[in-house]
């Protein structure tokens, strides 16, 4: 099983090291995984040229580090994304990530369980898991709003979701839900 862990906080902190400490829990199972931390990747905004849907499908303008991460995300079986929320939503490092994905999905548009989506560009994608902190507290709408948030963009790629879970949960909790779920 290949598993990629990404993490989504700007700075180091409690939610960076809850990534490697999940990373470490991992590394005792045949799980073989991989970290990532956004905040060490030169990631651009989307430009919205649509390039790549039309110019050069399923290939970004942008040459950057995303590019790795998308065929990272391919090669996947899971996928953990952790992010902080600020001021109510994922960090802006996060949402930059989040908003090129974009290539994953061809231009076509479909209706998938009642509302609009892109057509899936690949035959595969893996299942996704989400573990959302806050270093200032988080509310239990916010954490809910957050969640909502992370079903949706799981569903924009038909995977199936692994974990969905606050930054209190365990290492332990975490890694077994990778693997055993």
């Amino acid at each position: 099983m290949r598993v990629m862990v990404i993490d989504g906080a700007p700075a180091d902190g409690r939610l960076s090291a809850l990534a490697e400490a999940i990373a470490g829990e991992l590394a005792s199972t045949p799980a073989d995984t991989h970290v990532f931390q956004l905040r060490a990747l030169s990631i651009q905004p989307c430009l919205g040229c649509m390039a790549c849907m039309l110019r050069t499908p399923g290939l970004c303008a942008i040459q950057d580090d995303q590019q790795t991460l998308l065929r990272e995300i391919l090669r996947a079986d899971r996928v953990l994304l952790l992010y902080p929320l600020v001021c109510g939503f994922m960090s802006a490092l996060t949402k930059v990530f989040v908003d090129r994905l974009f290539p994953l999905e061809l231009p076509h548009i479909e209706f998938q369980e009642g509302r609009m989506t892109h057509r899936l560009r690949y035959g595969r994608y893996p299942a996704w898991g989400f573990i959302v902190g806050s270093e200032t507290g988080m509310t239990d709408e916010e954490f809910e709003i957050a969640a909502d948030l992370n079903r949706h963009l799981a569903s924009y790629y038909r995977s199936p979701i692994f974990l969905n879970k606050r930054s209190s949960i365990s290492p332990q909790e975490a890694a077994h839900a990778i693997v055993c779920d």
